[in-house]
Parts: structure tokens; C-alpha cells; sequence
């Protein structure tokens, strides 16, 4: 049961990371699509907490409620920033993030019978 700090973790950091890319590249003016910021913040997430504990250098102890503490703050934070920037510098990447609006591009064949 005390592995179960694990998921937590994981969500959170990944959501972190994924604020992060996504400030970075509002910063930067990066035109990046979505897709490749979620998989890259997911892939992190799981490196920066199995590798650790795969190679020995952390116990599953050292992952406390303190560091998910620290995630989920820097995430409030991380996306206050973004949505402060989000008005003085936009990005294409907006409009894939607007919810229910197409972001412009065609949709597949199999995605149309969906909807």
C-alpha cells in the first residue's frame, strides 16, 4: 500500500511537466501541437520516478505528501502564469486547448463517426 504515493505522483508531475512544455513554448513562440507535449510530460513524469527508484539512488520513502504538496503547488502556479501569458502571448496551441471549438485542422475519418 505504501507504493501508492506512486500515482500521485505521477499525475501530478506529469500535469507539472506538461504546464511546464507549455509555458516554455508560449515563451519561446514554439508552434508545437499538443499531442507531443502530453506524451514527452507523461514519459518524464514516469523517468524522473521509476529510474530513481529502479536504480536505487531513492526508497519509495523519500516520496512523502511534501513533495506532492510541492507538485500540486507548482502546477496552481504553473498554470496561473500560463493563463496570465495566455492573453499577451498566444500560441496556435490555444485553440487545440479550447473546448469544443475544431482547432482548424481536418478530423480523420474514424474521429468524424464519433461525433
Amino acid at each position: 500500500m505504501h507504493w501508492m504515493i506512486v500515482i500521485p505522483l505521477y499525475i501530478f508531475g506529469s500535469i507539472t511537466l506538461l504546464l511546464s512544455f507549455i509555458l516554455a513554448a508560449r515563451l519561446l513562440r514554439l508552434r508545437v501541437p499538443l499531442d507531443p507535449l502530453v506524451t514527452g510530460a507523461s514519459a518524464c513524469a514516469i523517468g524522473l520516478i521509476i529510474v530513481p527508484l529502479a536504480a536505487g539512488w531513492v526508497t519509495v520513502d523519500a516520496y512523502t505528501g511534501r513533495v506532492l504538496l510541492v507538485l500540486v503547488a507548482a502546477s496552481f502556479a504553473l498554470a496561473g502564469v500560463d493563463t496570465l501569458l495566455g492573453s499577451v502571448m498566444p500560441l496556435p496551441l490555444d485553440e487545440e486547448l479550447r473546448e469544443g471549438e475544431p482547432a482548424g485542422g481536418s478530423t480523420s475519418g474514424r474521429a468524424a463517426s464519433i461525433e
